[in-house]
Protein backbone atom coordinates (compact mmCIF):
# COMPACT_ATOMS: atom_id res chain seq x y z
CA UNK A 1 0.00 0.00 0.00
CA UNK A 2 1.20 3.44 -0.52
CA UNK A 3 2.79 5.42 2.80
CA UNK A 4 0.58 8.00 4.56
CA UNK A 5 3.25 10.43 3.31
CA UNK A 6 2.01 9.68 -0.08
CA UNK A 7 -1.60 9.37 0.94
CA UNK A 8 -0.86 13.23 2.22
CA UNK A 9 0.42 14.02 -1.13
CA UNK A 10 -2.63 12.53 -2.79
CA UNK A 11 -5.22 14.47 -0.66
CA UNK A 12 -3.67 17.76 -1.59
CA UNK A 13 -4.66 17.10 -5.31
CA UNK A 14 -8.35 15.61 -4.71
CA UNK A 15 -9.67 18.74 -4.45
CA UNK A 16 -11.42 20.67 -1.57
CA UNK A 17 -15.13 19.00 -1.97
CA UNK A 18 -13.55 14.68 -2.32
CA UNK A 19 -11.30 15.53 0.19
CA UNK A 20 -13.37 14.70 3.35
CA UNK A 21 -14.47 11.30 1.60
CA UNK A 22 -10.76 10.82 0.70
CA UNK A 23 -9.65 11.43 4.66
CA UNK A 24 -12.75 9.10 5.43
CA UNK A 25 -11.54 6.16 4.04
CA UNK A 26 -7.97 6.37 5.30
CA UNK A 27 -9.19 6.87 8.70
CA UNK A 28 -12.07 4.16 8.95
CA UNK A 29 -10.71 1.30 6.10
CA UNK A 30 -14.12 0.88 5.52
CA UNK A 31 -14.62 -0.74 1.62
CA UNK A 32 -16.14 2.00 -0.89
CA UNK A 33 -19.29 0.19 -1.29
CA UNK A 34 -19.64 0.86 2.79
CA UNK A 35 -18.80 4.22 2.41
CA UNK A 36 -21.30 5.75 0.28
CA UNK A 37 -23.72 3.52 1.40
CA UNK A 38 -23.17 5.20 4.77
CA UNK A 39 -26.69 6.49 6.11
CA UNK A 40 -26.48 9.34 8.69
CA UNK A 41 -28.89 7.65 11.47
CA UNK A 42 -25.88 4.82 11.10
CA UNK A 43 -23.47 7.69 12.40
CA UNK A 44 -23.19 8.11 16.67
CA UNK A 45 -20.36 11.22 16.43
CA UNK A 46 -21.01 11.71 19.82
CA UNK A 47 -20.05 7.83 20.79
CA UNK A 48 -16.98 8.62 17.74
CA UNK A 49 -18.43 5.36 16.09
CA UNK A 50 -20.59 3.84 13.36
CA UNK A 51 -22.41 0.67 12.66
CA UNK A 52 -21.78 -0.74 8.92
CA UNK A 53 -25.48 -1.82 8.02
CA UNK A 54 -25.55 -2.04 4.34
CA UNK A 55 -23.93 -1.14 0.93
CA UNK A 56 -23.90 0.30 -2.10
CA UNK A 57 -22.91 -1.63 -5.17
CA UNK A 58 -22.86 -1.59 -8.81
CA UNK A 59 -24.16 -3.61 -11.56
CA UNK A 60 -23.14 -2.48 -15.16
CA UNK A 61 -23.30 1.13 -14.14
CA UNK A 62 -26.56 0.33 -12.68
CA UNK A 63 -26.57 1.56 -8.20
CA UNK A 64 -28.30 -0.67 -5.86
CA UNK A 65 -28.50 -1.18 -2.04
CA UNK A 66 -27.78 -4.56 -0.41
CA UNK A 67 -28.80 -5.79 2.78
CA UNK A 68 -25.49 -7.14 3.75
CA UNK A 69 -22.07 -6.48 3.40
CA UNK A 70 -19.45 -8.53 1.89
CA UNK A 71 -19.52 -11.03 4.66
CA UNK A 72 -21.27 -11.62 7.99
CA UNK A 73 -18.03 -10.18 9.46
CA UNK A 74 -18.84 -6.73 7.53
CA UNK A 75 -21.53 -6.52 10.25
CA UNK A 76 -19.96 -4.41 12.34
CA UNK A 77 -18.81 -1.00 14.86
CA UNK A 78 -15.89 1.21 13.48
CA UNK A 79 -14.40 3.86 15.47
CA UNK A 80 -14.12 7.39 14.09
CA UNK A 81 -10.93 9.17 14.81
CA UNK A 82 -11.15 13.25 15.26
CA UNK A 83 -10.65 12.96 11.44
CA UNK A 84 -13.25 11.06 10.11
CA UNK A 85 -15.52 12.74 11.84
CA UNK A 86 -14.24 16.41 10.73
CA UNK A 87 -15.08 14.58 7.47
CA UNK A 88 -18.87 13.11 8.31
CA UNK A 89 -19.41 16.92 9.77
CA UNK A 90 -17.76 18.62 6.24
CA UNK A 91 -20.44 16.51 4.54
CA UNK A 92 -23.24 16.68 7.08
CA UNK A 93 -22.71 20.64 6.71
CA UNK A 94 -23.00 20.50 2.77
CA UNK A 95 -26.26 18.57 2.60
CA UNK A 96 -27.56 18.08 6.33
CA UNK A 97 -28.75 14.70 5.75
CA UNK A 98 -31.85 12.98 7.27
CA UNK A 99 -31.95 10.71 10.29
CA UNK A 100 -34.40 8.50 8.63
CA UNK A 101 -33.42 4.54 7.32
CA UNK A 102 -35.84 3.75 4.42
CA UNK A 103 -36.53 -0.24 3.66
CA UNK A 104 -34.12 -1.33 0.95
CA UNK A 105 -37.07 -2.77 -0.87
CA UNK A 106 -35.83 -3.81 -4.34
CA UNK A 107 -32.61 -1.60 -4.09
CA UNK A 108 -32.69 0.76 -6.90
CA UNK A 109 -34.57 3.77 -4.60
CA UNK A 110 -31.56 4.87 -3.13
CA UNK A 111 -32.41 7.44 -0.98
CA UNK A 112 -29.68 10.05 -0.70
CA UNK A 113 -31.01 12.07 1.09
CA UNK A 114 -30.12 9.75 4.25
CA UNK A 115 -26.45 9.42 3.21
CA UNK A 116 -23.40 10.96 4.20
CA UNK A 117 -21.24 11.12 1.51
CA UNK A 118 -22.44 12.39 -2.49
CA UNK A 119 -21.11 14.09 -5.41
CA UNK A 120 -21.15 17.52 -5.79
CA UNK A 121 -25.23 17.21 -6.58
CA UNK A 122 -26.43 15.63 -4.11
CA UNK A 123 -26.49 12.35 -5.69
CA UNK A 124 -25.08 8.67 -4.41
CA UNK A 125 -21.23 8.21 -5.43
CA UNK A 126 -20.49 6.09 -8.37
CA UNK A 127 -16.81 4.60 -8.88
CA UNK A 128 -16.79 5.73 -12.31
CA UNK A 129 -17.11 8.92 -11.55
CA UNK A 130 -14.73 9.27 -8.80
CA UNK A 131 -12.29 7.94 -10.78
CA UNK A 132 -12.32 11.18 -12.79
CA UNK A 133 -10.77 12.83 -10.04
CA UNK A 134 -8.68 9.79 -8.28
CA UNK A 135 -6.45 9.35 -11.60
CA UNK A 136 -5.58 12.62 -11.87
CA UNK A 137 -5.21 13.29 -8.43
CA UNK A 138 -2.30 10.43 -8.14
CA UNK A 139 -1.17 11.32 -11.46
CA UNK A 140 -0.61 15.11 -9.82
CA UNK A 141 0.87 13.82 -7.01
CA UNK A 142 3.92 11.97 -9.19
CA UNK A 143 2.43 8.52 -7.87
CA UNK A 144 0.52 7.05 -10.25
CA UNK A 145 1.61 4.06 -12.33
CA UNK A 146 0.11 1.54 -14.65
CA UNK A 147 0.48 -2.22 -13.08
CA UNK A 148 -1.29 -5.21 -14.41
CA UNK A 149 -3.91 -6.97 -12.12
CA UNK A 150 -3.04 -10.93 -11.96
CA UNK A 151 -6.18 -11.88 -11.08
CA UNK A 152 -8.06 -9.78 -14.22
CA UNK A 153 -4.86 -9.42 -16.23
CA UNK A 154 -5.78 -5.91 -16.76
CA UNK A 155 -3.91 -3.05 -16.44
CA UNK A 156 -5.16 -0.79 -13.70
CA UNK A 157 -3.09 2.57 -11.81
CA UNK A 158 -1.62 2.55 -8.31
CA UNK A 159 -2.43 3.34 -6.03
CA UNK A 160 -6.42 2.01 -6.01
CA UNK A 161 -9.22 3.67 -3.89
CA UNK A 162 -9.11 0.68 -1.94
CA UNK A 163 -5.28 0.88 -1.16
CA UNK A 164 -6.60 2.96 1.76
CA UNK A 165 -8.04 0.37 3.30
CA UNK A 166 -4.70 -1.67 3.70
CA UNK A 167 -2.68 1.71 4.83
CA UNK A 168 -5.22 1.89 7.40
CA UNK A 169 -4.64 -1.95 8.00
CA UNK A 170 -1.38 -1.06 8.04
CA UNK A 171 -1.40 2.09 10.60
CA UNK A 172 -3.03 -0.74 13.22
CA UNK A 173 -0.73 -2.94 12.69
CA UNK A 174 2.18 -0.31 13.04
CA UNK A 175 0.19 0.79 16.68
CA UNK A 176 0.16 -2.68 17.28
CA UNK A 177 -3.50 -3.15 17.48
CA UNK A 178 -4.03 -6.78 18.30
CA UNK A 179 -4.53 -8.93 15.09
CA UNK A 180 -8.35 -10.01 16.00
CA UNK A 181 -8.95 -6.62 16.97
CA UNK A 182 -7.42 -5.40 13.25
CA UNK A 183 -10.13 -8.66 12.24
CA UNK A 184 -13.01 -6.96 13.24
CA UNK A 185 -13.31 -3.16 13.08
CA UNK A 186 -12.21 -3.96 9.32
CA UNK A 187 -15.02 -6.71 8.97
CA UNK A 188 -12.60 -9.47 7.84
CA UNK A 189 -13.76 -13.16 8.42
CA UNK A 190 -10.22 -14.91 9.26
CA UNK A 191 -7.16 -12.65 10.90
CA UNK A 192 -4.76 -14.91 8.38
CA UNK A 193 -5.90 -12.58 5.61
CA UNK A 194 -5.42 -9.30 7.67
CA UNK A 195 -1.47 -10.75 8.48
CA UNK A 196 -1.08 -11.81 4.55
CA UNK A 197 -1.91 -8.60 3.48
CA UNK A 198 -0.80 -5.91 6.33
CA UNK A 199 2.52 -7.01 7.87
CA UNK A 200 5.09 -4.07 5.31
CA UNK A 201 -16.07 -7.57 18.53
CA UNK A 202 -18.35 -5.12 18.96
CA UNK A 203 -18.19 -1.30 20.70
CA UNK A 204 -15.54 -2.29 22.96
CA UNK A 205 -13.76 -3.10 20.62
CA UNK A 206 -13.95 -0.09 18.23
CA UNK A 207 -13.31 2.13 21.72
CA UNK A 208 -10.32 0.13 22.26
CA UNK A 209 -8.87 0.62 18.77
CA UNK A 210 -9.99 4.12 18.58
CA UNK A 211 -7.95 4.75 22.05
CA UNK A 212 -4.93 3.58 20.50
CA UNK A 213 -5.10 5.76 17.33
CA UNK A 214 -6.28 8.83 18.80
CA UNK A 215 -5.26 8.59 22.33
CA UNK A 216 -5.79 12.09 23.16
CA UNK A 217 -5.99 15.70 21.70
CA UNK A 218 -3.27 16.40 18.99
CA UNK A 219 -2.88 17.88 15.43
CA UNK A 220 -3.86 16.06 12.93
CA UNK A 221 -5.52 16.04 9.41
CA UNK A 222 -7.49 19.41 8.60
CA UNK A 223 -9.99 19.65 5.61
CA UNK A 224 -10.29 22.27 4.05
CA UNK A 225 -13.74 22.97 4.18
CA UNK A 226 -15.93 24.71 1.94
CA UNK A 227 -19.78 23.72 2.92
Amino acid sequence: PPTREQCALIREQVGVWYRPLVVFLEETGMRWGEVTGLRWAHVDLEAKHLKVKEVLSEDRGTLFRKAAPKSVAGFRTVPLTPQAVEAVETMAARFKPVETVSPIGDGRDLHPEELVFRGPLGGALTRHNFRRTWIPAIQAAGLARQVRNEETGRDEWWPRVHDLRHVFATRLKDLGVPEKDVQTVMGHDRGSKVTWLYQHSAEDVAAQVLAVMAPGPRAGVRILKAV
